[in-house]
C-alpha cells in the first residue's frame, strides 16, 4: 500500500524542484535568454532553457496533486530525461572541453543546475523508485535529437565537433555510448533506491504474478464437473432371457364350435 504524504513533505518538495527550475532558468537568463536558434544550438542554452521549464511544470504538477490526493505523481520520466540532459550538459562541459566556470552563468548551467538535478534523482521523492527497464531508452530521445540538429545545421560550434572532420562518426558514436551508459546508471541508482526504501519500511519485493496457482482448482472443479460418473451396475452373470410368448388357440370353424345355450 502506498503511503501518503505530508502536506509539509510535498510544499518542501515544490520549492526544492522549484529551486532547480530557477536556478536553470536564471544560467539561461544570464547566457542572454535568447530563444533565437542559434543561440539554441548550444547544448548549454537550450538544455537549461528546457531543464527549467520542464522542472517548473513538475513541481506545479507535484504540488497540485500532492495536496489534493496525498500522493507523490509519476513523474520519474520527464525528471530522468531532464537529469540526464542535464547531467550531459555538465560532464561535456567540464570533462571534455574543460571550461571554465568563474563566471556565475557557468557555475549555474554546467555544475550547480546538473548537480541539483542529480540529487533530485538520487535523494528527494519516491517515483524514481518505480523506474522500468525501459526507461532510459525515452531519456535519449532529447540528447538524440540535438546531435540530429547539430548535424544538419553542419556548424562547428564545439571545437571537438566538427561535421566536416573524419573523425566526427567517431565522436558521435563515443557521444551515444556515454550517454547511454549514464542513462542506465541513473535507472541503476532508481532500482537501488527502491530497494533500500523498502528495506527501510520493512517491505518486500513483490512476487510475480503467477496464474497457474489459480487455475488449477478451477481446473479440478472443471475436471471434476465433467468426469463420467462410476456406476455399480454389473449385467446378470447368466444373461438375459427374453419370456415365453404364449401361442394364441386356434379358433374352432362355426359348424364345429358348441351350440350356444
Amino acid at each position: 500500500m502506498e503511503l501518503r504524504i505530508h502536506p509539509l513533505a510535498v510544499i518542501g518538495t515544490f520549492l526544492w524542484r522549484g529551486g532547480i527550475a530557477a536556478s536553470a532558468l536564471t544560467g539561461w537568463f544570464l547566457y542572454g535568454a535568447s530563444v533565437d536558434s542559434d543561440d539554441l544550438m548550444f547544448l548549454t542554452q537550450s538544455g537549461n532553457l528546457l531543464a527549467g521549464i520542464v522542472y517548473a511544470l513538475v513541481a506545479a504538477y507535484g504540488l497540485v496533486l500532492g495536496l489534493a490526493t496525498g500522493k507523490e505523481p509519476l513523474t520519474n520520466l520527464p525528471r530522468g530525461a531532464m537529469t540526464l540532459l542535464l547531467m550531459v550538459v555538465g560532464c561535456t562541459y567540464i570533462g571534455v572541453i574543460a571550461g571554465d566556470t568563474s563566471e556565475a552563468k557557468d557555475l549555474l548551467t554546467h555544475v550547480i543546475t546538473p548537480l541539483l538535478a542529480f540529487v533530485d534523482w538520487c535523494f528527494v521523492g519516491r517515483s524514481q523508485n518505480r523506474v522500468r527497464f525501459w526507461h532510459p531508452l525515452p531519456w535519449l530521445v532529447v540528447p538524440s535529437l540535438y546531435l540530429v540538429a547539430y548535424t544538419a545545421n553542419g556548424e562547428a560550434l564545439y571545437d571537438f565537433m566538427d561535421p566536416d572532420s573524419s573523425d566526427y562518426a567517431g565522436v558521435l558514436i563515443g557521444l551515444v555510448v556515454a550517454t547511454t551508459i549514464g542513462a542506465f546508471g541513473l535507472y541503476a541508482i532508481g532500482k537501488v533506491k527502491g530497494a533500500i526504501s523498502r528495506s527501510i519500511r520493512g517491505e518486500q519485493q513483490p512476487p510475480p504474478r503467477q496464474q497457474q496457482p489459480y487455475q488449477q482448482p478451477y481446473q479440478q472443479a472443471h475436471q471434476q464437473q465433467w468426469q463420467q460418473p462410476q456406476h455399480n451396475w454389473q449385467p446378470p452373470q447368466q444373461g438375459w432371457q427374453q419370456p415365453p410368448q404364449q401361442q394364441p388357440q386356434p379358433q374352432q370353424p362355426p359348424w364345429q364350435q358348441p351350440p350356444r345355450r
